[in-house]
């Protein structure tokens, strides 16, 4: 489950605006925001961007790993 939506809704933006920013397609926002698909790190983080919002505040069910190098 995600907070896209209304994130968006939120900050009153459109999905084509977000789309042209991103240089994804109007529906690839659709997919997030509906769950059907995740947009990649670099999308998500540009989202959270253009949301004026945390990644956590997107997806606030995911748990950040934390990878150790020897």
């Amino acid at each position: 489950m995600n907070n896209i939506k209304e994130k968006i809704k939120e900050k009153g933006l459109k999905n084509i605006w977000i789309a042209e920013q991103l240089e994804v397609q109007p529906c690839d926002i659709s997919n997030w925001a509906s769950g059907e698909r995740k947009p990649n790190q670099e999308r998500l983080v540009g989202l959270a961007k253009l949301c004026g919002c945390s990644v956590k505040d997107l997806y606030p069910e995911i748990k950040r790993k934390t990878i150790y190098i020897y």
